[in-house]
């Protein structure tokens, strides 16, 4: 779906801006009668840079935010299928472009379009995309061990516009490479422009890198907007690039700004200071009122669609895990066995919502052969008891479980502070008690949600929103285990390790032929479920909001970020 500017909504009514904007890290000035030019966005939260690869994770989703001020070799359209975008066009197997060799290495060849540029006018050329394959494998910028960089064995450019990389070994994705927003991991190979970069980087690539002003406040790329002002802690504003490649964006302006509470950006949107959520600022709670309030009187429309996935994290590390008895794949399967799904639906969705038994979205094709492998936990407390028996645990005069050795088990329950993922936590730790496990509940703040450190070494469970889909299952292998080598920046943070699993990750990203794939990813699924190296929940319903008036391309697939054409949106 495309972003929606302006001129789309109707005139609001005379308010302040802070009259509806408790809370809110930034706010953005109410919108002015008539016809306007800047389109204003809200996220959840503040980006914490704005380059396609990033390296540091906040907690939270903002790839549509960033999604703009990025380009790649090429781009997902709305019914994820790539096409070129910096690229001429995509490697084809067992073509020039895309060799395989007999050992298993590969090679492929990417050609760019003519007269590439950066934000700043300067030639982007194919050593900007060798350049960043060098900062990204540098251990201590935490990217090295990522797909696909961790897979690349040799970047060359023979000449501006052509681009050689050798690999390791077979690679599906060899023939995709986007510039993935925040949160997707596989195909995500953004360039880095050497002319700011280099002297940086040799200067210093290790933190002093990172904590330069290019990834923030300075950021210069190659997607459809630049960045024109950034206020940090307030708003971030930006305006078209003329030398996009795919053309000049038609709307003059956009400004972003952030609030951490669904209901304080419903009534910004309602008071018209803002035109529009992007990403997971708001829940289907706020989208019911919007659909009933808002769209009534400017004519807009409402779209709930299955995005990311939510899942309890377990502490799997030996050092970190406190009780012990959270490592016990039992006790696992008996906290899986306590958890009501429909009270989750019912209470955070009004039953509209999607749960999960995988991390496979249900949107996707092949979904029913996975769903078919996977292990499924219905509430079942008889069932539950069971578990605990087996792994040695029975319940206390108080009715809660423990072991003559550990005593009373106590878990840890943390999730990100927020309206819906604090209810989601209530709703849970209410069941887990009434099972016989004691529950202490936590939260992380908005300032510890930024430090991977903090969200990696809880001490039991800890439930967040993750990409979905086979991103999710290169994400959740050993070799991702969030940790001091990659900054703790990595989406498996309970440090989630079973040599079984990594086998078939292994092996399906050597898989070339897309059935074989399909199977494997079958395999990995259940594998995961069985172990439940997490346990999954939903698939978290954003609320897509925009208003008439606009022409563009609608986002079918789950897994597109919704800004993927804003260079195409205009008005009527």
């Amino acid at each position: 779906m495309c972003l929606i500017g302006a001129t789309a909504c109707a005139s609001p009514p005379a308010s302040s801006p802070s009259s509806a904007s408790s809370g809110a890290a930034g706010t953005a000035p109410t919108a002015a009668r008539g016809p306007s030019k800047t389109l204003i966005w809200i996220d959840r939260a503040e980006p914490g840079g704005l380059v396609g690869t990033p390296f540091i994770s906040i907690g939270v989703s903002s790839g549509s935010a960033i999604r703009p001020f990025n380009a790649a070799l090429t781009l997902r359209n709305g019914e994820n299928i790539p096409m070129p975008y910096l690229a001429e066009a995509l490697p084809q197997l067992n073509s020039d472009t895309w060799k395989v060799n007999a050992d298993g290495t590969m090679e492929t060849t990417y050609r760019l379009k003519p007269n590439l540029t950066w934000h700043d006018g300067q030639p982007l050329t194919a050593d900007d995309f060798v350049f960043a394959h060098k900062v990204y494998s540098t251990p201590e910028l935490g990217l090295s061990g990522r797909v696909p960089t961790s897979l690349m064995d040799e970047l060359t450019a023979p000449d501006p516009r052509t681009l050689v990389i050798k690999w390791k070994r077979a690679y599906p994705n060899a023939g995709s490479l986007e510039g993935a927003a925040a949160g997707t991991t596989s195909p995500n190979f953004t360039p880095l422009p050497r002319h700011i970069l280099g002297t940086l980087y040799d200067q210093d690539h290790g933190e002093g890198f990172l904590a330069q002003p290019y990834w923030t406040k300075e950021f210069v790329g190659a997607g459809p907007y630049k960045l024109d002002k950034w206020e940090p802690g307030a708003f971030l504003e930006a305006v078209p690039f003329d030398g996009h490649v795919l053309g000049r964006p038609k709307i003059d302006r956009i400004r972003l700004v952030w609030n951490a509470d669904p209901n304080a950006v419903l009534a910004q949107l309602l008071a018209g200071e803002v035109h529009m959520p992007v990403d997971d600022p708001i829940r289907i709670e706020q989208g019911l009122i919007l659909k009933r309030d808002w769209t009534s009187r400017n004519g807009g429309t409402i779209q709930y669609r299955p995005t990311l996935w939510r899942l309890i994290q377990i502490q799997h590390r030996s050092e970190l895990a406190n009780p012990k008895a959270v490592m016990d794949v039992r006790v696992r399967k008996a906290l899986a066995h306590a958890i009501d799904k429909q009270a989750i639906n019912q209470s955070l969705f009004d039953g509209e919502g999607i749960m999960a038994d995988t991390m496979i979205n249900p949107t996707t094709d092949y979904y029913p052969t996975v769903d078919q492998a996977v292990v499924k936990y219905p509430l079942d407390l008889r069932r539950t008891e069971q578990l605990m028996t087996e792994a040695g645990y029975t319940k206390g005069g108080d009715g809660f479980y423990q072991s003559p050795a550990e005593g009373k088990l106590d878990f840890d329950f943390k999730v990100i502070a927020s309206a819906q993922n604090d209810a989601e936590r209530s709703v849970m730790a209410d069941g887990f008690r009434r099972a016989g496990f004691e529950i202490e509940e936590g939260s992380f703040t908005p300032a510890q949600s930024r430090d991977g450190q903090i969200l990696g070494t809880f001490r039991s469970l800890s439930t967040t929103s993750a990409t979905g889909g086979e991103d999710a299952l290169v994400n959740y292998t050993s070799a991702n285990a969030s940790g001091p080598n990659n900054r703790w920046s990595t989406s498996n943070r309970g440090g989630w390790n079973n040599p079984e699993y990594d086998r078939l990750i292994d092996s399906y990203l050597v898989a070339l032929d897309r059935n074989d794939r399909i199977k494997v990813v079958a395999q990995a699924a259940r594998v995961f479920s069985d172990q439940l190296g997490g346990i999954s929940l939903y698939f978290n319903p954003s609320v897509f909001a925009y208003p008439t008036g606009l022409t563009g391309t609608n986002v079918k697939a789950g897994e597109v970020e919704m800004s993927w054409n804003m260079h195409e949106c205009e008005f009527r």
